[in-house]
Parts: C-alpha cells; sequence; structure tokens
C-alpha cells in the first residue's frame, strides 16, 4: 500500500518482471540488427512493437544518431498507445483483413480520443 494507505503502488520487481518478459521475445532480438541499419541509413529512430487488441505495445527501439537540436519522438519500451493514433499502430492495422478490424473496432468507444 501506498505512504497514506490509499490504493497500492508498484515497486521495482514490476518492472523486472516485465524486462524479462521482453526478454522472452525473439522477435526482438532478430529485428535488432535491420533496425540498427535502417537506423543507421536513414539517421531516423525505428521502433519496434506488438499489436495488442486495439493498441500498440512498444517493444524495442533504436535511436539512432543525431544533433540534440533535431527534433525526435522517445517512446519508451513498454509503451501502450491507441493503434490508430500512432504511424505504426496505422501501418499495423492496413495488413489487416476487414473482419478483423470490424472485430477489433465493433465499439465507436474504441475510436474515442
Amino acid at each position: 500500500p501506498t505512504a497514506e494507505g490509499h490504493g497500492w503502488r508498484l515497486d521495482f520487481r514490476v518492472a523486472q518482471l516485465g524486462n524479462a518478459y521482453l526478454h522472452e521475445f525473439s522477435v526482438r532480438e532478430v529485428g535488432r540488427a535491420a533496425m540498427r541499419e535502417l537506423s543507421r541509413r536513414t539517421s531516423l529512430t525505428t521502433q519496434m512493437a506488438v499489436l495488442d487488441h486495439t493498441d500498440i505495445v512498444y517493444i524495442e527501439r533504436q535511436d539512432a544518431s543525431r544533433r540534440r537540436s533535431e527534433p525526435h519522438v522517445v517512446t519508451d519500451i513498454g509503451s501502450r498507445l491507441p493503434a490508430y493514433c500512432t504511424s505504426l499502430g496505422k501501418a499495423m492495422l492496413a495488413f489487416l483483413p476487414d473482419d478483423e478490424i470490424d472485430r477489433l473496432y465493433e465499439s465507436p468507444d474504441e475510436l474515442a480520443p
């Protein structure tokens, strides 16, 4: 429980558990070399995510070499965002069959900001 006695707070062991889960993901290992090369060639950050229902969960990131003044997006590994709100999520959704999209977004609430 929290110091105030209201609710619960997660400690570092939860992060360790999540990190252990991510290390079991062999797709991360396979993708790292390709992500590194893509970042090197484009000078852009590359990210890998998995689709989890209507969200994407970032599982890997390869930061590009860049100047500090250049704009960039920082997404933490483990971050969860609505798939339709991100370019990576939109790309994943674009390759799903129409009936799968209909199933995922059967409720208008699924598209609420």
